[in-house]
């Protein structure tokens, strides 16, 4: 394990058997900066006080596989110790608490070695205030993972005959990872990004704040929009090229509107395609779903899943680092 993955790992609050696991297996001897370790340290007491304290104590308690894995040296190159200060930011944290599960912090999650998106989120929090959107799930994740290693399969091949950028919607955005993960990844290739979401709290404040997390709203990258879209009602922008969204099929109530949705967005002529990340909590819900899209003229095909793709079920576990709750596939929607 190298410097930079041991404090992604950190960052994306990795349980304490996860990490020492991979330190045990992985490269010794990778030399850290005192100085840098300690800065990284202060930055996840802000964020999670209590999981600093959990990681510190699992860093002490299992010294030998940190001294195994890591060769710590200060800002002259020598080596040096840094228990005292593990000691001692161990005391000074020993009075904290596990956090509220309405506790918000900010989890840094790492899809390659350049994306790395900042989420200010709940995660401990299944749903409140009639949205589940104030925390990341799985099939966001999965998305964000099959549109990096996908290589531009599904975004190149949709470039126009005059290379123009691609405007993209987002439709239930949640917490706002997919479209940061796309736009991280293939500014070149974004014109345009509506971030939408029905529930205008969520996009005023958490949608807002995630992109600032990440530098996104910057003047000189791709036209960002932050927007309620409630399906249905709201006007679904007339200039898309292509429309994404994960976990948005989870309640077969809304399935008419959801598909209704698709509908309105593939009868824009420049509109190729839908990708929507599924989990697949229950086999007769995801039947209902394709029930739905047959009968207004829409036609789906699975691009990706983690039941038959390995390699990205493998990924999956550095991004949750558990096990997945159900199969999650991947969807492309057309029109018939």
């Amino acid at each position: 394990m190298d410097e930079n993955l041991f404090y992604d790992r950190l960052h994306q609050r990795c349980p304490r058997e996860f990490l020492l696991k991979e330190l045990e297996a992985g490269e010794h001897n990778v030399v850290l900066l005192a100085s840098r370790f300690m800065s990284e340290m202060e930055q996840m007491q802000i964020t999670n006080a209590y999981y600093c304290k959990t990681m510190i104590k699992a860093l002490l308690d299992n010294e030998w596989i940190f001294r195994k894995a890591f060769s710590v040296i200060n800002d002259d190159g020598d080596e040096t110790e840094i228990s005292d200060y593990l000691y001692e930011k161990y005391i000074e944290l020993l009075s904290t608490r596990k956090p509220d599960p309405m506790m918000k912090e900010v989890v840094r999650y790492r899809f390659d070695e350049k994306v790395k998106i900042r989420i200010e989120e709940t995660p401990n929090l299944i749903s409140a205030a009639s949205t589940t959107g104030f925390r990341t799930w799985e099939a966001a994740l999965y998305m964000g993972d099959f549109l990096i290693n996908k290589p531009l399969q599904q975004l190149a091949l949709m470039q126009k005959e005059d290379r123009k950028k691609l405007n993209v919607l987002e439709i239930g955005a949640g917490t706002g990872i997919v479209s940061l993960v796309l736009l991280e990844k293939y500014r070149e290739f974004v014109n345009r990004m509506y971030v939408t979401d029905g529930d205008s709290n969520l996009v005023e404040r958490q949608l807002k704040r995630n992109f600032e997390l990440n530098d996104a709203l910057c003047e000189n990258g791709p036209d960002v929009k932050l927007q309620r879209l409630w399906w249905g009602s709201d006007r679904i922008p007339d200039d898309i090229d292509l429309v994404v969204a994960a976990d948005v099929t989870y309640d077969s109530t809304i399935f008419p509107e959801l598909c209704q949705c698709l509908a309105e967005c593939l009868a824009i002529s420049r509109c190729k395609m839908c990708l929507l990340s599924a989990t697949i909590r229950s086999e007769s819900t995801d039947k209902l779903f394709a029930q739905e899209c047959n009968k207004i003229g829409l036609n789906y095909t699975v691009v990706s899943s983690t039941e038959h793709d390995k390699d990205s079920e493998s990924r999956m576990k550095t991004l949750t680092f558990k096990p997945l709750i159900a199969p999650i596939r991947i969807y492309k929607v057309v029109g018939l």
